[in-house]
């Protein structure tokens, strides 16, 4: 019984290790595009996403996030962008996200560029995130390692 109590409690304690490392990052915003198709459905699209952010670590606050999309004939799209978020006590930071997938929905990676202080960890972070999109609303969710 006790050889039982031990395992369980060292599952319990790698999974609390493996995830006190792990940085999760949650963007809901509204967006807003203007796009161009040519006669071969090549289609450029550029467009604003405007919202909030949270973290696993207690912060939150605005985002902002500028990119373009370039979407081939067979669909599949090139998207690359460069994000802002502002934190409660007003630092900024800024990533880029860069995918290559299907544009209504994918997943990509993410390089943060230029952080505060206390974020620092994320310079040589490896994050990935994916989005999913409602109408004119995306759902965002980072997670870095």
């Amino acid at each position: 019984m006790i050889r039982v109590l031990i395992i369980i409690s060292s599952y319990f304690f790698l999974i609390y290790k493996t995830n006190a490392n792990s940085y999760e990052l949650t963007v809901m915003s509204i967006h807003e595009s203007k796009s161009i198709t040519a006669s071969n459905d090549y289609e450029f699209t550029i467009s604003e996403a405007s919202g909030n952010w949270q973290d696993n670590k207690g912060n939150y606050g605005k985002s902002r996030i500028l990119f373009y999309i370039e979407n081939e004939k067979n669909g599949k799209a090139y998207i690359k962008g460069l994000g802002q978020l502002d934190d409660q006590i007003n630092n900024k930071f800024w990533f880029i996200p860069v995918r290559k997938s299907d544009q209504n929905a994918g997943v990509g990676k993410i390089n943060f560029i230029d952080v505060p202080k206390n974020y620092k960890f994320l310079l040589k972070s490896n994050c990935n995130y994916a989005i999913n999109y409602f109408e004119n609303r995306s759902f965002f969710k980072v997670l870095c390692k």
